[in-house]
């Protein structure tokens, strides 16, 4: 005697029925949708990593012009682009992939200051304290 055992008769044919296929295909495209808005929003975060690691380095370029002048910021009103320059900034420097000098701007005042980085719709704010602020904030 035999152990093999025969998965189908001879001359039935084996395969997946069209419901069965139907059920598959339904429950892959819930899944997928449940899924894209979660990938949305991590592709959001990792676009506004460059404008975070900008904001970072015009963040200590404030504070070395606050060492300089005596403890006191450079008085700035919305300066971007070509205004970086007045913290020691080269055109281009601040060029990444997606941001550029025109990307962020600068608010200050002696004693406090407000750096923005937008792109897209959305925009990442740091002041002088390193508390994020506004509509977009690093989770």
């Amino acid at each position: 005697m035999t152990m093999r055992r025969r998965l189908t008769e001879p001359g039935k044919a084996c395969g997946f029925t069209l419901v069965e296929v139907m059920i598959v295909v339904v429950i892959v495209a819930i899944l997928a949708t449940s899924a894209a808005p979660m990938c949305t929003g991590h592709l959001k975060t990792a676009r506004m990593t460059e404008g975070i690691a900008g904001c970072g380095t015009i963040r200590t370029a404030m504070q070395v012009q606050r060492v300089r002048r005596g403890g006191k910021y450079p008085v700035l009103s919305d300066a971007s682009g070509d205004d970086l320059g007045l913290l020691g900034f080269k055109p281009g420097e601040l060029k990444g992939k997606l941001f550029d000098e025109d990307s962020y701007t600068v608010s200050s005042t002696e004693t406090t200051y407000v750096i923005s980085a937008t792109y897209d719709g959305q925009t990442y704010s740091i002041n002088h304290l390193g508390e994020e602020i506004g509509d977009f904030t690093v989770q």
